[in-house]
């Protein structure tokens, strides 16, 4: 892959959908968006990857996973007007159902980019400089292996009312590795990651429920991610997502897996690991006992007798070393 430092880079910012290069030129940017039934959201998506302003290439890679609806036309639609910059793969049968993450097995290998960046086809950009302006973060800080930013969430129906901001106040700018395992405040339609630090893909990853959480603690192992304290995307929540429709016993299982993996691969992350497995197992006997609780919880006597209980245990057992 050639050196970013021999293309020779736009003297201002233009969107990408307007931007001429030499068939030799390398991207800078590859960004990888996988979809599946999102007719209703993929314009928006595709939109925002267009509206971006760089001095630099970007490609457009999207991997659609057999969609039943009009998604796969809409993306080949697109792929037709900007052939330069869209690069799509639409499949007859789908993947993820066989087990197959369409990220490394179909976006990474074609991917030519120093750097990817992520957004899935139900999440959008809003900031156009988005991409301008993590490049600049990333490239001048050879520690940072992943920028990432605030998006405000949608839960679709609820219409502006309906949108909140995450994650919270970034208190700072650098995170590291072991700060992430507590905590996922990286929202996967923020990503800019480097190259190197994302592709490779561990084999207990394909077990794993969530998709991207893992991903972004194992491209900080050795070095940090980079938080920028403002919303440049919104990222949706709706019936057809990944994990938000998962049973929370489900999700509470796939975290412990998740951290049960990690303190197998030793240091830097296998103490701070083991207890976070220790409270996820914990939450996982709490949810099982509150679901068999559900009739006492308006009961005159027991009720209240309940509340303080869980407030103890809150205030004893889950706090976020624990």
């Amino acid at each position: 892959m050639k050196d970013d430092n021999t293309i020779r880079q736009l003297s201002a910012p233009a969107p990408i959908s307007e931007q001429k290069w030499p068939e030799e030129a390398l991207p800078i940017v590859s960004i990888s968006c996988i979809t599946y039934n999102h007719e209703n959201f993929i314009q928006d998506c595709l939109d925002g990857f267009l509206m971006q302003e760089t001095q630099f290439p970007v490609e457009i890679l999207i991997h659609d996973d057999a969609s039943t609806d009009q998604t796969a036309t809409i993306i080949r639609e697109y792929e037709r007007r900007y052939p330069n910059v869209i690069k799509a793969i639409c499949q007859k049968e789908n993947q993820w159902s066989k087990g197959i993450r369409p990220n490394p097995e179909f976006n990474f290998p074609r991917a030519r980019g120093k750097y990817i960046a992520f957004c899935e086809g139900d999440d959008f950009w809003t900031d156009k400089n988005k991409l301008q302006k993590q490049v600049a973060i990333v490239a001048k800080s050879p520690h940072v292996k992943l920028c990432f930013h605030k998006v405000f969430v949608r839960k679709e129906g609820g219409g502006d009312k309906g949108l909140t901001s995450f994650p919270g106040e970034l208190a700072k700018d650098l995170y590291s590795c072991e700060e992430l395992v507590t905590q996922n405040i990286i929202p996967t339609c923020s990503v800019l990651a480097v190259r190197e630090a994302v592709i490779d893909t561990p084999s207990w990853y394909y077990r794993l429920p969530m998709n991207d959480w893992p991903r972004w603690i194992m491209a900080c192992k050795d070095g940090y991610a980079h938080g920028i304290n403002k919303e440049m995307g919104v990222y949706r929540k709706h019936d057809g997502g990944v994990w938000s429709p998962i049973r929370r016993s489900a999700q509470l299982t796939g975290t412990y897996d998740f951290y049960c993996e990690l303190e197998k691969n030793g240091p830097p992350l296998a103490k701070i690991a083991a207890a976070r497995a220790r409270r996820a197992l914990f939450l996982m006997a709490l949810d099982l006992e509150q679901s068999s609780l559900k009739r006492i919880n308006n009961h005159v006597v027991f009720g209240p007798l309940l509340k303080v209980w869980r407030k103890f245990i809150n205030k004893n057992f889950l706090h976020p070393n624990f």
